[in-house]
């Protein structure tokens, strides 16, 4: 998946990954690449969330590997940054 940064938040940014309760069953692992490079991995039950300080490009690519249960896991990924002063 690709996303554009406009440059509407300012750095630092971070990346949180989690693996949600709700409906779906969380995946047993996730990894996640950000612009070519691996930032940040989950694990179910052991580590179920990360937060890592990430560097945003104005065009950016974030990949997932995913293993999870079935065709039905999920996993959330947000990016957040700062508002400028």
């Amino acid at each position: 998946m690709e996303f554009e940064h406009d440059g509407s938040l300012q750095p630092p940014f971070t990346l949180e990954l989690t693996t949600p309760s709700g409906p779906f069953q969380p995946v047993r692992s996730a990894r996640v690449k950000l612009n070519g490079s691996e930032v940040a991995t989950v694990q179910w039950p052991d580590k179920p969330m990360v937060n890592v300080t990430v560097e945003l490009r104005t065009s950016n690519k974030i990949e997932f590997e995913l293993d999870g249960p079935g065709h039905f896991a999920s996993v959330e990924a947000v990016v957040r940054g700062s508002l400028p002063a």
